[in-house]
């Protein structure tokens, strides 16, 4: 019995409507004969595979059907959405992630948009392992937070040096890498204890004109590598606490500067939808990589509330108390951050915007430059400013780019840490 192409591919979609998945199959084949590039007919194809239980033949005929998809049409989106279902049922969680999140661009409307990313966030809630990442590239004015002023001055001390050319304001560009993965080791309604790590990079690739100070690119890298656990218990009203426990080691110019194990809690507090307050308290001890003086302790105090408006627009406000004692010079200090972040719901153009102020003050009681000692130690205030913008028109598989501009001033009683600096960051995060 022979059809038309029309024929066959009526005939093959009565046939999967009836879970007769051998003659869809073999009217897929005949289809695909006709048309290798014919979309549907992979979709035929994938479906009828799935149903005689040939999943993995089956990922590779929907990833066909999504790769021929005509882009203007839907398509697309039920491809990759079949391509996430397929992946799903045979518990490969992060592929069917990615393909959840290539569907998203060719969502026929918003409530399937929103459907799948429900589906995206109960997948992650399923699988053991996850991981996130922010990455940036941000050319800036002040690479090595160096000073304009070419003096070395000390309030209170009559002596003035001169600073090398190494402490003035050096340019370039800085890359930042910051990678984070957990692992759940028990879950269930009220509680989850979880596994954790972190690699923070940053890298600094100096302008030409820097690069002759005699400042090389490793001096001014650094890095953070982290392990851990934590527990959060979920409590009534939607309150939680979180208990943490790391180990860590900082590097600095490619050596290790220091080793590090930290303590901490923190409960927040919900009164509705609307509104949140955190409280915390970390304990940090640090050993640093040095013969004699190698130790330091540190506490810090923080608190942090948000609130979203009926409009949309979200406020964020926080203050952060830190303590740090040491035997070592220049390393004992008190500290207090206070911050506030806006975040506008209405967008500017393409952009979501969202607006950080905030102000830090710390004060070192003990304080050296070289063989002197500062009277009344060190003391600096600075001022910071961001303003974040998510280009969310131009979201692709769930990511949406980034540009944050960044100012910072801070004044000191010594002249070596009175700066100021600008940067551009641009990188990509998650639109959800």
């Amino acid at each position: 019995m022979t059809f038309t192409l029309q024929e066959a591919r009526s005939r093959a979609v009565l046939a999967l409507r009836s879970q007769d998945y051998a003659l869809a199959l073999r009217l897929g084949y005949g289809l695909l004969q006709a048309d290798p590039k014919d979309s549907e007919a992979h979709y035929i194809v994938a479906v009828s595979q799935a149903g005689l239980g040939r999943p993995a033949e089956a990922r590779i005929s929907v990833r066909r059907a999504f790769q021929t998809a005509p882009k203007e049409t839907p398509k697309k989106f039920f491809a990759a959405q079949t391509a996430a279902q397929l992946a799903l049922k045979t518990k490969r969680y992060t592929s069917s992630q990615y393909w959840l999140r290539r569907s998203l661009a060719h969502a026929p409307n918003e409530r399937l948009r929103n459907q799948k990313i429900s589906d995206f966030r109960q997948i992650k809630s399923l699988k053991p392992v996850s991981f996130s990442g922010s990455f940036s590239i941000a050319p800036s004015d002040n690479v090595n937070s160096g000073t304009d002023d070419p003096y070395l001055i000390i309030d209170g001390l009559p002596a003035v040096g001169i600073l090398s050319a190494s402490s003035r304001p050096l340019s370039g560009i800085v890359a930042r890498a910051n990678v984070r993965f957990s692992y759940r080791l028990a879950q269930n309604e009220k509680s989850h204890f979880q596994l954790n790590g972190r690699v923070y990079h940053r890298e600094v690739m100096l302008s030409s004109a820097s690069k002759a100070t005699g400042v090389s690119n490793d001096e001014l890298s650094s890095a953070t590598y982290e392990l851990g656990l934590s527990h959060m218990r979920i409590g009534q009203n939607g309150s939680f606490n979180r208990y943490g426990f790391e180990l860590g080691r900082n590097y600095s110019g490619r050596s290790a500067q220091n080793d590090y194990a930290r303590l901490s809690f923190s409960h927040t507090f919900r009164s509705g939808d609307a509104d949140s307050l955190t409280l915390g308290a970390t304990y940090r001890h640090i050993r640093y990589n040095t013969a004699i003086l190698n130790r330091a302790s540190q506490i810090e105090l923080r608190g942090d509330y948000r609130r979203k408006f009926a409009s949309g627009d979200t406020l964020q406000s926080g203050l952060i108390l830190g303590q740090t004692h040491s035997e070592r010079g220049n390393v004992s200090q008190s500290s207090a951050t206070a911050y506030v972040t806006y975040g506008f719901d209405q967008k500017v153009g393409p952009a979501e915007v969202s607006v950080t102020l905030g102000a830090k003050y710390a004060d070192y009681p003990r304080f050296f430059i070289g063989f002197l000692s500062a009277p009344g130690g060190r003391q600096d205030s600075a001022l910071f400013g961001t303003i974040d913008l998510r280009i969310a028109d131009f979201e692709t598989a769930g990511f949406v780019p980034t540009v944050s501009l960044q100012l910072n001033k801070t004044s000191s009683n010594i002249s070596r840490y009175e700066t100021e600096s600008a940067s551009i960051a641009i990188g990509f995060a998650s639109s959800f």
